[in-house]
């Protein structure tokens, strides 16, 4: 192994090697250079002998310098050299039939206005009066604003907590995080040249206050709100983790966990106010039928997003023992319900940073 240079291979490559630990692999796990050196001295030199590692093996490897980092990497490397390809998931009925509930749901405001476009009493030429604004767009829209908002808090925490309860053991919770967080602000920032340009550019009636177009507006500034809320908030995020190391991420995380679920959900339902507008826009700008197969294609995109979305809610990471995950989700809801009591006061933001566990194994 030493005095050649060994190509880039991941660890399940090396499963095809015969189960050799090559530098490249080992490096690739996340083993630190130190370690396989001292691997490399101690002529452990394939995953095979790792797994046979016992107790007092693993204790003179401590003893000369392994991290428990660097073996939770190795042990990592010796589960995926003997773990199978799982089967496919099967199809669930119970899934697919409420994604295709939640999308008939959010595509429904967009048809009806448009139907009372076409054919109601407020059609594309009729501006409404004040009053019929304060009753058709002004109460209805808060109260969608309102909505949309407490169902935004309300599952904001889902995707932190599902991360922290089934990350694998090897990997950073940190750069897992910052990682996150950058993805679903590049996603938020594009969304947002988008929607801002369709607010600004054009209506799709041309009369500004007839009952399509307020509303057509309404759902796109509702689509602008968590767009921008996830751009600000995540740079927010990555703004504080930045100078933290590992062990004082964690506890950063784990007092903030819902404001770093936050953008993805926020991302989502940007994406689901999004939607019904560019079905107003078609029922306005074209015609009834144009609108009517908008809308079945919009309800097609968002049952195929949530049903990804509740697929991965339900995915376990099988190479985590009984024991580890009992313990992770016991501390993602206590977690998730800590930090719903965070803004009360400042006292408990640093109550709860002193109770988050700052083990490697949280």
């Amino acid at each position: 192994m030493e005095g050649s240079k060994v190509p880039a291979v991941s660890p399940a490559e090396a499963k095809i090697q015969m189960g050799t630990l090559t530098d490249a692999s080992m490096a690739q796990a996340g083993v630190s250079n130190a370690s396989v050196a001292l691997l490399q001295k101690q002529g452990v030199s394939t995953v095979d002998e790792v797994e046979a590692l016992g107790p007092s093996e693993w204790a003179h490897l401590y003893a000369s310098g392994l991290t428990i980092r660097d073996q939770r990497a190795l042990t990592a490397m010796a589960a995926g050299h003997t773990q199978s390809m799982p089967d496919p998931q099967p199809a669930n009925l119970k899934l697919n039939v409420y994604a295709a509930l939640v999308g008939i749901a959010c595509t429904a405001p967009s048809v009806l206005i448009g139907s009372i476009n076409e054919f109601g009493p407020f059609g594309p030429e009729r501006a409404l009066t004040y009053e019929e604004s304060l009753t058709h767009v002004f109460l209805p829209g808060c109260l969608y604003l309102v909505v949309s908002v407490a169902v935004v808090e309300a599952y904001r925490s889902v995707f932190s907590t599902d991360v922290l309860k089934e990350r694998s053991s090897s990997m950073s919770l940190r750069d897992a995080m910052r990682g996150n967080l950058t993805n679903m602000a590049v996603v938020a920032a594009l969304l947002l040249t988008v929607i801002i340009a369709m607010m600004q550019v054009d209506k799709p009636l041309d009369e500004a206050k007839a009952l399509l177009s307020q509303w057509y507006e309404i759902f796109l500034f509702a689509a602008m709100v968590p767009c921008f809320s996830s751009v600000v908030q995540a740079s927010m995020l990555l703004l504080y983790i930045e100078p933290l190391d590992e062990a004082a991420s964690i506890q950063f995380i784990g007092t903030f966990v819902d404001y770093f679920g936050e953008p993805s959900f926020a991302v989502i339902f940007g994406i689901a106010n999004f939607i019904p507008a560019m079905s107003l826009w078609l029922f306005g700008s074209y015609s009834y039928a144009v609108g009517l197969v908008s809308s079945f294609a919009m309800v097609l995109l968002i049952r195929k997003v949530m049903l990804t979305f509740m697929y991965l809610m339900h995915w376990t990471n099988e190479t985590l023992d009984e024991a580890t995950r009992k313990e992770r989700t016991a501390e993602a809801l206590a977690m998730r319900v800590a930090a719903t009591r965070v803004s009360m006061s400042p006292t408990k933001v640093k109550r709860l940073s002193s109770t988050v566990s700052v083990s490697a194994g949280l």
